[in-house]
């Protein structure tokens, strides 16, 4: 009795069926991987100076006014030199780096706490901004309070700027208060911002940063 052999085309097809199985069953840690490699975090030590950067005033000015109350710093900076589309519309001027200190006042910070800087639109601009505000007023140590999806880019954009300058620096993310990181693709507002994100961190990287 001859025993016939499955064609050669089978071959690959199972194949990319079982792979296809693997990876649905193993959907959630691997795409919990990814949310997690953009939440770049360092342990808190206390530093001289608070950047809290812009981009979502809520939920950055919320860990920021948190880790003013903890003693982590004593003087903050908020950066945003754009007027949010909405203030725009109704023809207000309030610029983003002063809505963060605003709500981080709200919760507490004293006003005399803040400063601000009335510049910078991305990231790479807000890093050299910062770094030249530090520079100036000769401070050694700064922490960088930004979204936790975000503290993957700020490594790449601030760390070795601020060490090669002489300034000990601290990443810090603000967990968002419209969904879990680790949980980020149940979400619709999770999704766009780490597929956001892993698209400019691979057009920074094209660009050579």
């Amino acid at each position: 009795m001859t025993i016939s052999r499955p064609p050669k085309w089978s071959i690959p097809i199972f194949s990319i069926l079982v792979l296809g199985l693997l990876l649905y069953l193993l959907r959630a840690p691997l795409l919990r991987g990814l949310g997690q490699y953009l939440n770049y975090q360092q342990e808190l030590t206390q530093v001289e100076l608070m950047v809290v950067l812009a981009g979502s005033p809520l939920d950055r000015g919320a860990e920021g006014a948190r880790l003013y109350e903890a003693g982590w710093a004593r003087q903050i900076v908020t950066t945003g030199g754009q007027v949010p589309h909405d203030f725009a519309i109704l023809g207000l001027d309030m610029m983003e780096c002063d809505l963060t200190a605003r709500y981080m006042i709200q919760q507490g910070v004293p006003i005399e706490s803040i400063d601000r800087i009335r510049y910078g639109s991305s990231t790479l601009e807000e890093s050299d901004t910062i770094l030249h505000y530090c520079l100036e007023r000769q401070i050694s140590s700064v922490m960088i309070v930004s979204s936790e999806f975000h503290t993957r880019r700020i490594k790449r954009f601030f760390q070795a700027k601020f060490e090669q300058a002489g300034i000990d620096i601290i990443i810090r993310g603000a967990p968002s208060s419209r969904f879990d990181i680790d949980r980020w693709w149940e979400n619709e507002y999770g999704l766009l911002a780490v597929n956001n994100e892993y698209v400019k961190l691979l057009y920074y990287l094209l660009q050579g940063y």
